[in-house]
């Protein structure tokens, strides 16, 4: 049109779609490319109907069959925008990193295999001596300390027969607004997470579950038909850090993997139609589940935790009656402690991404708070979205760790990454981070009331060097989400002058509050001092610190590592415990 522009023109129009059966023509403007790019331009403009244009270069056409083959989608691969938009509004769809994978209906399940499996804990076969089976596959726990971090989010449909072993740093969901938009149907196994190391006998068990870790899933259902001698039943034998949200089972949950022992949990948002087992967990708690299985939980059976268990806002015929922890088993075990709050007095469900009716753009959904008292309050899982504050991603600034370098075309730590995230929440953009190891160099400041901060596929964020928290909460401000995000120390150096914080909320000389009816909300916050960390002096002083009133917390894992990764060449200190990892001692990673 009578748009200048130094890029070139685009060789074709890729697609032209209207919300109306309309042949649409307008003059539009080409933006020039970005760190080589080829020229690719999406608008949003509204009149009597909404519709796209979106201009692609036919020289990236086999890219952006690449790209699709490898489940990734970007404004290269589904007609988003690249570079700045008018307005400082942000692409919809995203500019998605690698670390994001895309699943499909349409894909075969060997496509999803491909795509899936490298995020997947290493295979390796063991003998199961119990069964005198000597070609068993299962997991080991190689990728125990990676900094790679996954999200493999599955479009609204049915997956037949697809299994996913949710491995470390990998986050599996659903892209629906109901969580049984999305189902995996008549699988052998679904998503799933089982005991790793089985090569290993502990406790006469295969394997462990104790550090099936930093993981998640969430926004699903599990589920069979009729004629289908598999499926509908789920195994997530996990620990801490490792939540499963905003599911519909089914069929029976298992939440241990024949009794090798575990150290979860939290199951919150979920309805399961069959039952439910605990079997070697050592503690549990459930928010907002409906336990609907036959099998009543009782403190003596393998429908409970082994040591304790939280049930709150829970219902269902099977659901455990309290118990004070007295008294003992046949065998002579002490029976657990059961703790049941069946009306809390405030209930806030975690955000979630899910995709447009359009299938190719993306909104940010965040559920109401939930008051007790309140009109119109309604308790228990929530799995429809009916109610949930919807924000399109045109206001959601999408935070990718990575850049690509010019000089080895690799991807390599954004230096400015701090200061590109600061300018959206500044803007009052909320912010989802894309899976990766963000290094801060200075601390993320949310000024703004109710904006969210999320991270998906375990993004972290890696504490500046100076000790200044990764992230930090302005006083007298409602309604702040921080979710899916983990915390890693930094080695601090010596000379500093202050307390190393990793997350604070408020100032300590600021009296706030809070508001009961907008509280900030915490949730699957998982902080760790040591680990990844080749140094044993990394460190912090306080993980969280909260002084403003009215923060609701929903399951947070403030972690000092008792186990690190190993050096090249060295071996474990306490091969007794484990030789996959060291074991921490006085003065190393302290906290």
């Amino acid at each position: 049109g009578d748009h200048k522009s130094s890029a070139p023109a685009p060789a074709a129009i890729r697609a032209a779609t209207c919300a109306e059966p309309t042949t649409w023509l307008a003059t539009m403007k080409i933006l020039p490319a970005v760190q080589g790019a080829s020229c690719i331009a999406s608008y949003l403009l509204t009149s009597t109907c909404t519709f796209s244009f979106a201009f692609a270069a036919l020289s990236e056409s086999n890219m952006t069959l690449k790209r699709k083959m490898d489940g990734e989608e970007s404004a290269a691969a589904v007609g988003g925008a690249v570079g700045e938009l008018v307005g400082g509004l942000e692409p919809n769809p995203p500019n998605w990193p690698s670390s994001v994978k895309f699943l499909h209906p349409s894909m075969t399940s060997d496509e999803i295999r491909r795509i899936v499996e490298p995020t997947e804990d290493p295979k390796y076969t063991y003998p199961d001596i119990f069964n005198d089976d000597a070609n068993c596959i299962g997991h080991n726990t190689d990728r125990h300390f990676t900094n790679e971090r996954f999200a493999l989010l599955f479009h609204p449909g049915t997956y037949t027969g697809v299994d996913v072993e949710v491995g470390y740093y990998v986050q599996l969901a659903g892209l629906g607004r109901n969580a049984s938009s999305t189902q995996f149907q008549n699988c052998k196994m679904g998503p799933y997470v089982e005991a790793v190391n089985k090569r290993d006998i502990v406790g006469g068990r295969l394997g462990l579950s104790l550090d099936t870790f930093w993981r998640s899933a969430e926004n699903f259902a599990v589920t069979k038909t009729a004629n289908s001698d598999v499926g509908g039943d789920m195994l997530w034998a996990v620990s801490q850090a490792a939540p499963l949200r905003r599911v519909y089972i089914q069929g029976d949950l298992k939440l241990h993997d024949k009794g090798a022992q575990a150290s979860g949990g939290v199951l919150a948002n979920a309805v399961v139609e069959g039952n439910v087992e605990f079997g070697s967990q050592q503690q549990y708690i459930c928010r907002g589940v409906n336990f609907k299985g036959k099998e009543k939980m009782e403190a003596h059976n393998e429908y409970t935790s082994a040591w304790n268990a939280v049930f709150v806002d829970c219902s269902g015929g099977a659901l455990a009656e309290g118990n004070d922890g007295t008294g003992m088993d046949d065998e002579g075990n002490a029976l657990p402690c059961i703790v049941r709050d069946d009306a809390p007095k405030v209930v806030v469900d975690k955000p979630y991404v899910a995709v447009k009716d359009d299938g190719q753009s993306y909104e940010l959904r965040v559920p109401k708070v939930r008051i007790r008292g309140e009109k119109g309050a309604k308790f228990g899982p929530n799995l429809t979205g009916d109610d949930d504050d919807v924000r399109d991603f045109t206001k959601v600034k999408l935070g990718v760790a990575n850049i690509i370098a010019p000089s080895t075309q690799k991807e390599v730590p954004n230096p400015n990454i701090a200061d590109e995230l600061q300018a959206a929440l500044n803007d009052g953009k909320d912010l989802v981070l894309a899976p990766g190891m963000f290094y801060l160099d200075k601390p993320l400041m949310v000024k703004h009331s109710n904006q969210v901060v999320m991270g998906l596929g375990l993004a972290t964020l890696v504490a500046p060097l100076d000790g200044s928290p990764c992230i930090k909460v302005a006083p007298k401000l409602e309604g702040v989400r921080i979710a899916g995000i983990m915390l890693e120390a930094s080695e601090i150096p010596p000379g500093r002058t202050k307390k190393a914080v990793m997350l604070e909320w408020g100032e300590g000389r600021v009296k706030d509050p809070g508001n009961h009816l907008n509280p900030g909300v915490l949730t699957d916050i998982f902080a760790r001092v040591g680990g990844s960390n080749m140094s044993r002096d990394v460190a912090t002083d306080t993980m969280v610190v909260l002084n403003s009133g009215n923060i609701y917390g929903d399951n947070l894992w403030l972690w000092r590592a008792d186990h690190v990764l190993l050096r090249p060449e060295e071996e474990a200190n306490f091969k007794n415990i484990s030789y996959h990892y060291r074991q921490t001692v006085k003065g190393e990673v302290p906290a």
